[in-house]
């Protein structure tokens, strides 16, 4: 539809445009018809019957009654399409062309009417009469004007009355009224002009309405659009949601010619997938003329099921950043109602999102999984076991949940450094994931930590899996020439028996794996209800130890040391009890370990130290004390100085004191332990090599740090008169020590027998069940006592146990495993 607007040149409409001014205009017109039908209504009897003779009355009194039934009728249909219309949503375009249609043949019809009445009356009627028919058919023409909205509606009023009136002056055939009709004409027709260019006018400014509403819709549309910019691009479409009025931007961004686009329905834009369903959302949302915000999917014009698409071939469309990456927009829209509230379309953003959707997807792959190995992280693997359980309610399928945790890693770590252990790492996950099936999903939980999500799994399932993840990760590893060997200790838990949420399967998983690393790593350990009874438990034995620590609850108790040769006294090991209250005696191999973890060693062992030192000062000087020493101990700041300052405290000789490490310090320490190792001997304090021949141990060490004693392992000794191996190795151990010259000590001697043993190969000393069992300090000097200054142990059980070994509750103070042996049952 064009227009000519009269002030700015050729103005032209939109279809869309169009047809909302034309709707505009019929609505006005019907607006104003009734007054222009009451107009006439009630000026057509007067001048009907009042204006013409007698003669003339009855033509009168039928045109008052035509122009009266016009009217009516008029002013009914009007009425009823203005109900209409505030009872309903919206006009058709079909409804406004009949609107239209009846204005303008209401208005013919009225014309008509206003056409015979000059004609037929103004003849007859005298001089006020004709007065009286010429000033109303005047008004009548400006009445037209009311329909200047429909212009064709004005002029069928405005020219019939017009025509008629300059035929019924003509007709009369005086000079001055023809004269009279030449004026009336020119009149007419201005009006008829100036409803001309109102008109134009009228399109103008509502073209300009629009036009404004448009761009006021489209600001608020991108200022609620936060992704919109310079690549955004306008769409629009018709009622029944195909493309309207396409720009150039968004074809030469489709890579299509406009007039393909035309006529388009939008959800074509969007490439239907299973996966995505922003094509299906986008397609209901028009259905429902409802707002959308941000639908973003794949690009790609493919034709509709009940229409095709002229010149454009499905996948043709749009080009792609790569090879099988398509372009994602996203859509933001709002449906569009026009004046009356009738539904016009939807116009909306699209823009281009790819960049910033494949951003947000590296960023997300980053925020999910761990950046050294690949694998997911705890925040990824918590959001797949959180759909695993929800699988687990929908359709009850069982899943493992699998942490494997590598065994010492620390000890690699400090030994090759950090950065040999990220490829150790890195090396690690490699193998968990050849380990197992593709469907398995696995994740770096943290430092030396794996997490892995079997589906579907039952016990045989995992056993089998965990012990091929234990062959795998039990390969050594090259580093440079050196082959570094990691073991694994891994935890096991089932659902939906072990739990249903996400943090009561991890605590089960937990649960499994301390107990595994409890066992001695390079183990699997499958969680069981009783795990928790036994933290539980852990978790009170640790209260009350730190109790018993604070409160120094403890007992010190001694077992003499022998000269295997001359049965001499040679010293006693302070031995470590606990009686917890409430539940006896506690073995040190149970409570130590505990410390050892909580941290409360240090604490421990230096009030152990003090209590065997104060106690040491009571006794002969030849006779000298032995206190067992851990890592931790060696490790803590200042153990020399602290050694030292209890020695000067309670007064004993630093000779008279020996400190008994295990062979685990080889493993265990740093450079720092050695060196105070250096500073007590330095001191005189004597260093004996506890459990020699069953740890760590390095003969290199042996050359680098002279020990003051070896204490054999009691295995070897109880072992040794059965066992042809056990027998070299002690007698291996013995001609070490002799070589080395330092004192080797027996340890867990029960029997004659054994003692003789030790004596033909030359064992210095020796200590067990066979001399005494451990005792209580107040026992001590009755002892020595008895002794005299010989200072020799008999070695018959009768006199010197007066009960049997094994009935001993003797408990050792040791910081490693605990054992069962002659010296210490409990450990």
């Amino acid at each position: 539809m064009r227009s000519d607007d009269g002030v700015g040149g050729p103005g032209s409409l939109s279809k869309r445009h169009a047809t909302l001014v034309a709707g505009e205009a019929t609505r006005n017109a019907l607006a104003l018809m009734p007054y222009c039908f009451i107009t006439s209504a009630l000026v057509g009897p007067i001048i009907c019957l009042a204006g013409p003779d007698s003669t003339h009355r009855l033509y009168g009194l039928l045109l008052a009654l035509c122009n009266a039934a016009v009217c009516i009728l008029g002013l009914c249909y009007g009425l009823w399409r203005s109900r209409r219309r505030a009872n309903a949503r919206g006009a058709s375009l079909a409804d406004l062309r009949r609107d239209r249609a009846a204005v303008v043949a209401f208005s013919a019809a009225c014309g008509l009417v206003w056409f015979w009445i000059p004609v037929l009356l103004f003849p007859g009627a005298g001089a006020n009469g004709r007065l009286m028919i010429a000033c109303t058919c005047a008004g009548m023409i400006c009445t037209s004007l009311a329909l200047v909205a429909v212009p064709l509606a004005q002029r069928a009023l405005a020219l019939p009355l017009i025509a008629g009136f300059f035929l019924a002056l003509v007709l009369t055939g005086e000079r001055q009224l023809v004269a009279l009709g030449t004026l009336l004409v020119i009149y007419g027709l201005f009006v008829v002009g100036a409803a001309k260019q109102l008109e134009r006018l009228f399109l103008r400014y509502r073209r300009l309405r629009y036009e404004f509403l448009d761009q006021t819709s489209t600001v608020q549309l991108l200022l609620g659009h936060p992704e919109t910019g310079h690549g955004s691009l306008l769409w629009e479409t018709g009622a029944d949601g195909c493309l309207l009025n396409v720009n150039e931007r968004l074809a030469t961004a489709l890579g299509v010619r406009r007039s393909q686009l035309e006529g388009l329905p939008l959800p074509t834009l969007l490439m239907a997938s299973a996966e995505d369903d922003a094509h299906a959302r986008l397609t209901a949302c028009l259905a429902d003329r409802v707002a959308f915000r941000n639908l973003a999917g794949p690009v790609g014009i493919a034709a509709s099921p009940d229409r095709s698409v002229s010149g454009i071939t499905a996948g043709s469309f749009p080009p792609t950043p790569g090879p099988e990456v398509p372009r994602t927009w996203s859509f933001t829209g709002r449906p569009v109602f026009e004046g009356g509230g009738e539904f016009a379309g939807f116009r909306g953003v699209a823009t281009d999102i790819t960049q910033t959707r494949e951003a947000a997807r590296r960023a997300s792959h980053r925020t999910r999984h761990d950046s050294l190995t690949g694998l997911l992280n705890r925040y990824g693997f918590s959001d797949r076991l959180r759909l695993a359980l929800h699988a687990l309610g929908r359709n009850g399928t069982p899943f493992a949940l699998l942490i494997v945790d590598l065994d010492d890693f620390s000890a690699v770590n400090e030994a090759y450094g950090y950065g040999t252990g990220d490829r150790i790492l890195k090396t690690m996950a490699a193998r968990l994931r050849s380990a197992c099936d593709a469907t398995a999903i696995l994740a770096r939980h943290g430092g030396d930590q794996f997490m892995i999500l079997v589906e579907a799994a039952d016990v045989d399932i995992v056993d089998d899996l965990s012990r091929r993840l234990l062959a795998s990760l039990a390969e050594p590893v090259l580093v440079g020439d050196e082959r570094v060997v990691c073991s694994a200790s891994i935890g096991v838990c089932l659902a939906p028996l072990a739990g249903d949420t996400i943090d009561s399967l991890l605590e089960a998983a937990d649960l499994a794996l301390a107990r595994a690393r409890r066992d001695g790593g390079q183990s699997v350990c499958f969680y069981e209800p009783r795990l928790r009874l036994l933290v539980e438990e852990q978790r009170s034995l640790l209260a009350d130890l730190r109790r018993a620590v604070a409160r120094h609850a403890f007992g010190v108790e001694y077992q003499p040391i022998v000269d295997t040769q001359t049965l001499a006294l040679r010293g006693f090991e302070a031995l470590l009890r606990w009686h917890r209250p409430g539940y006896g005696p506690v073995p040190p191999d149970r409570f130590i370990r505990v410390a050892e973890e909580a941290g409360l060693i240090c604490e421990l062992g230096a009030w152990v130290l003090e209590q065997a030192c104060r106690e040491a000062v009571s006794w002969p000087s030849r006779v000298r004390v032995a206190v067992n020493v851990s890592v931790s101990q060696l490790e803590s700041p200042g153990f020399a100085r602290q050694v030292a300052s209890i020695l000067s405290k309670v007064g004993l000789e630093p000779s008279r004191l020996e400190l008994e490490i295990t062979e685990s310090i080889f493993m265990d320490a740093n450079a720092s332990s050695f060196g105070v190792l250096e500073s007590l001997r330095e001191l005189g304090v004597g260093i004996a090599l506890d459990d020699f021949g069953c740890g760590f141990s390095s003969l290199g060490f042996l050359r680098g740090f002279s020990f003051s004693k070896l204490k054999m392992d009691t295995t070897f000794v109880r072992e040794m008169g059965i066992d042809r191996r056990a027998h070299a190795v002690v007698s291996a151990i013995v001609n070490l020590a002799a070589e080395l010259g330092v004192a080797v000590t027996a340890e867990g001697v029960e029997t004659p027998q054994q003692l003789s043993i030790l004596r033909q190969m030359g064992c210095t000393q020796a200590q067990g069940f066979l001399f005494s069992r451990p005792m209580q300090p107040a026992a001590i000097p009755p002892l020595l006592d008895q002794i005299g200054g010989e200072m020799a142990l008999s070695p018959a059980p009768d006199a010197v146990l007066g009960e049997p070994p094994e009935t001993q509750p003797g408990a050792r103070f040791s910081f490693g495993a605990g054992r069962g042996d002659g010296t210490d049952p409990a450990g």
